[in-house]
């Protein structure tokens, strides 16, 4: 930076650093609105009924959401009887999981096949651990984004940009 007494000349650096300080500032702030709204959605309380009897009270409880409260919604009313019991990977009846309970197997059929009946597209994923074991969950997506549904634990959405 040159400086005379009327005026103050910067050099193609000086302009630069600036012009790099104020994107930076920008990009930061642009971040933390983005990461401000995200947890303000997913902070969203989620009314629940007090007694589950059947999928079909889900579906009903969790119906017309958007995809991050219905992913929650559908955590919250699980998460009432969640019971983690290792069975055998076969197919399972609500009513069965919801009284023997079950492993990541059963609990991502129900993720599946729940976030179908709410219009949602949703796909499981086995993740192996080593050559005998292995985790599986679920993946609900739509046009907005996509929610991890695993066990009993929060779900892990993320929006497309």
């Amino acid at each position: 930076m040159i400086k005379n007494e009327e005026y103050i000349y910067f050099d193609r650096l000086d302009l630069f650093l600036i012009v790099i300080i104020i994107i930076g500032f920008t990009t930061v702030f642009n971040m933390l609105l983005i990461m401000y709204f995200e947890k303000k959605e997913s902070t969203i309380q989620i009314e629940s009924s007090s007694d589950i009897n059947e999928e079909l009270d889900i579906i009903s409880v969790c119906s017309n959401r958007n995809l991050v409260n219905t992913s929650y919604c559908a955590v919250n009313e699980i998460s009432k009887f969640y019971n983690y019991t290792i069975r055998n990977d076969t197919n399972k009846s609500f009513e069965d999981i919801k009284q023997n309970g079950g492993d990541c197997y059963d609990y991502s059929m129900l993720y599946l096949n729940l976030m179908k009946e709410l219009n949602y597209s949703a796909k499981s994923y086995i993740i192996p651990k080593n050559e005998t074991v292995s985790h599986m969950n679920v993946i609900a997506y739509d046009n907005t984004g996509y929610c991890l549904l695993d066990l009993n634990n929060e779900p892990e959405c993320r929006r497309y940009l």
